[in-house]
């Protein structure tokens, strides 16, 4: 990219990026929210087109998008969303099939002619990689929390963030030469982030992703690129050492500017004291010079902070919640069985496990709001609640993992086949 601008009406999102990612880079693209990080992978993979300025990609090089929603994939099953844009080894393959099918009733000189061109059109789909491709798909689904069963399931069955995981692992299973990642992590659970972090680390495919998961960043990426303003800066390093020389270098830029306004200040005080003065219009005039020409630091903005407060509430029993042999299903669905927990006042809990093993579901109903199929619910006196609610979840409740906060002692509760072992 040199001098890349692109506005949207009269907001001005990008002021002329340079930047060159070469092969193999890895690299994170961070920003705050509308800085203009969706825009720049949207530029690279041709989506759109820059308002001015050169975007130049090298001839022949493969590019491979996801967008943060609304992927779209080829109707099917979810195995031949993953297997569609290889539909010349498909096809390798069903002449293969059809050669063989031929050849098990030909003879003489028609035999030999099949069996050449079978032997001819299996080194080709060898060397193409046909022979792996059905099992790294395969393997690559369950990497992204697909069942065996659900290779042979049509995809429109699947809820929106079950599509994002196939979109991705489409991508993943072409290996183009530059991957472009809007928000990967977005729809995927524990372990499907840390199956894509040892994925991406054996894949030569260079990087650039979009992801506001700090982990996930230090251990994908080498380099940040952070868009502000308009403008992109490039760091070498993971996340947090991108964040450790932004600080120091903002604290050497105040340092600096400091200095530098001092000396202005001193400057400016000798005009402003001298300037009716003909005896010193001469010194004047060189102040004045010299105060246009001095150099003006600009110190980047610091890293928002937020800060919440919580009303007062009263004090609760020293035991918020007691569940007992608690069950929960949805139609057929068992999702909670059986179910025991203790929380004790002062417990600051992860729950973890995978999408739709029933974290939210557990989360309703200790809050109360979904009532429990069988079991014991004893909320302790004074209980109040309050639950920040998935957006992605679904009628069942069943959404992204969620966290009930950090602090001392935590315990993590990991929620799997419906019962809950706790750990810590």
């Amino acid at each position: 990219m040199q001098g890349v601008t692109r506005s949207y009406g009269v907001h001005e999102v990008l002021k002329g990026v340079d930047w060159a990612v070469p092969p193999r880079a890895r690299v994170g693209l961070v920003g705050p929210n509308g800085a203009g990080k969706t825009t720049l992978l949207r530029l690279i993979a041709g989506a759109e087109e820059p308002d001015g300025g050169a975007l130049d990609i090298v001839r022949g090089t493969s590019l491979g998008y996801l967008p943060q929603e609304g992927a779209r994939l080829a109707d099917g099953t979810v195995l031949e969303a993953l297997l569609q844009p290889f539909s010349e080894i498909l096809a390798m393959e069903k002449e293969i099939e059809r050669l063989h099918h031929e050849m098990a009733t030909a003879i003489g000189e028609r035999q030999e002619s099949l069996t050449r061109r079978s032997g001819d059109l299996q080194h080709r789909f060898e060397a193409a990689g046909g022979f792996e491709l059905e099992a790294k798909a395969k393997a690559i689904l369950g990497g992204l929390g697909f069942g065996p069963e659900d290779h042979a399931r049509p995809l429109r069955e699947f809820s929106g963030g079950y599509r994002m995981r196939a979109a991705l692992g489409a991508l993943l299973l072409r290996r183009p030469d530059y991957l472009l990642l809007d928000e990967p992590t977005n729809h995927l659970d524990l372990e499907a982030v840390a199956w894509l972090e040892d994925f991406l680390s054996d894949v030569p495919s260079a990087l650039i992703v979009v992801s506001h998961d700090r982990t996930f960043l230090n251990r994908t990426v080498t380099s940040i690129a952070e868009m502000q303003e308009g403008r992109l800066t490039v760091w070498a390093g993971n996340y947090d050492r991108y964040r450790a020389e932004k600080e120091k270098a903002r604290a050497l830029a105040i340092k600096k500017a400091a200095s530098e306004a001092h000396r202005v200040a001193e400057v400016e005080r000798f005009i402003e004291r001298f300037r009716y003065k003909a005896t010193k219009a001469r010194q004047v005039q060189s102040r004045l010079k010299m105060l246009e020409k001095m150099e003006r630091t600009e110190v980047m903005a610091g890293e928002p902070t937020w800060r919440f407060s919580f009303p007062p509430v009263p004090r609760s029993a020293q035991r918020v919640a007691l569940l007992s042999a608690v069950r929960k299903s949805f139609g057929s669905r068992h999702v909670l069985k059986g179910l025991d927990l203790e929380i004790w006042r002062g417990d600051r809990i992860a729950l973890v496990g995978p999408n739709g093993c029933g974290k939210s579901t557990l989360l309703q109903v200790v809050a109360g709001r979904l009532p429990a199929d069988d079991g014991v619910v004893e909320l302790g006196e004074k209980f109040r609640a309050a639950r920040a609610r998935d957006p992605d979840a679904g009628a069942d409740g069943a959404g992204g993992d969620a966290g009930l906060g950090p602090g001392k002692g935590p315990r993590a509760a990991a929620l799997a086949s419906g019962h809950l072992p706790v750990l810590g």
